[in-house]
C-alpha cells in the first residue's frame, strides 16, 4: 500500500461492519452476489472486500487471532 494510502488506515477505529446497501452493491456490481460488506473507520473510509483487483466479485477476510484461531468473515456472520 502506498504510504499516503497508509494514513487513512493506520491508527483507525472500525465503527460498523454492515452488509452493503443496493446502492453500494449496484456501485460494485455485486446485485445478489455474496458475500458482501462493507467495513466503515471512523474517519469515513469504507473499505469493501473484494475478490480481486478488478472488481470481478465480492470477497471474503481471513480473521486471525493470537492464539492462531482462523475464521472467514462473511456476510452471513455480521450483525448490526
Amino acid at each position: 500500500m502506498p504510504q499516503s494510502n497508509a494514513a487513512l488506515l493506520l491508527g483507525r477505529k472500525i465503527i460498523s461492519v454492515e452488509r452493503l446497501s443496493p446502492r453500494q452493491a449496484g456501485f460494485y456490481g455485486f446485485e445478489g452476489r455474496e458475500p458482501a460488506f462493507v467495513i466503515t473507520l471512523d474517519n469515513g473510509v469504507e473499505l469493501v472486500p473484494l475478490a480481486d483487483a478488478e472488481r470481478n466479485g465480492p470477497g471474503v477476510l481471513e480473521v486471525r487471532t493470537q492464539d492462531q484461531r482462523e475464521d472467514l468473515l462473511w456476510t452471513d456472520i455480521i450483525r448490526k
